[in-house]
């Protein structure tokens, strides 16, 4: 049985078990240990005592453990990142291969047979500048596609590990491409301009990989809209419209 008392009635409780402790006292000092009246007393006292300190009778309850999922080990969160790293390996080159083919849709847009040569017959400056400007905002674009499938609805995904080395690896090849570009065109190579360009530029992917995921998440068809628009931005279009279409269907890799 559970006695549940307010704070005052434990304090009543406890003040009434003082008195017939006194009274008891006084008792046995005239009468001495006649008769058992006083171990009913005695008694009484102890009880109210027990009860103004706590419930009676009542069992502790042992508070119910939930069970948690252990912690990862280091070994296996080593696992986890060596597969999201392997992972990020294939899908820059899954990102390399497919830039290949949205170049040439890029390139469709020019008339046949339509170059810019110097004198002696080769590409001039401006020619090479055009076409590394197209395969450059190709690669991005490419990488835009893959982050946006690898994202699904999850927008954070631009924030983890396999997006990370998959972007560290794409910057690594505009790089090479933007150096070699300027230098057929003989331009001097300022690496103090040209690096934070290009992260300007990953970083405009990365927000349309984002607004993507959300759209995503809100159930919006076309999910392609923003990086499109990015494309537009440059001056660009796809003209086959079914290339965006496979690559945001493709099979994941994971």
């Amino acid at each position: 049985m559970k006695i549940d008392l307010s704070k005052h009635q434990r304090y009543a409780a406890l003040a009434a078990a003082v008195i017939i402790l006194i009274v008891l006292y006084l008792q046995i000092e005239d009468e001495g240990f006649s008769g058992y009246g006083w171990v009913l007393a005695l008694l009484a006292a102890v009880a109210l005592v027990i009860v103004s300190i706590g419930p009676v009778g009542t069992v502790a309850s042992t508070p119910v453990q939930t069970a948690s999922k252990p912690s990862p080990s280091k070994e296996d969160l080593d696992i986890v990142h060596k597969r999201l790293r392997d992972n990020a390996g294939l899908l820059a080159i899954e990102v390399e291969e497919l830039a290949k083919v949205i170049t040439q849709d890029l390139g469709t847009g020019r008339p046949d047979g339509f170059r810019l040569v110097s004198p002696d017959g080769r590409p001039s400056p401006v020619e090479v500048g055009v076409e590394s400007f197209i395969r450059d905002r190709a690669l991005l674009f490419s990488l835009g596609l893959v982050g946006i499938r690898q994202a699904r609805d999850h927008h954070l995904y631009v924030t983890g590990i396999e997006y990370k080395d998959t972007e560290r690896r794409i910057f690594d090849v505009l790089a090479r491409e933007s150096i070699s570009g300027m230098m057929a065109m003989g331009l001097p190579v300022d690496k103090d301009k040209l690096l934070p360009q290009l992260l300007a530029e990953l970083q405009s992917i990365r927000k349309c990989i984002v607004h993507a995921a959300e759209a995503a998440k809100r159930g919006d068809g076309d999910v392609s809209t923003p990086l499109v628009a990015w494309l537009a931005g440059h001056g660009l279009k796809i003209s086959n419209g079914s290339i965006i279409e496979t690559a945001l269907q493709r099979g994941s890799i994971l």
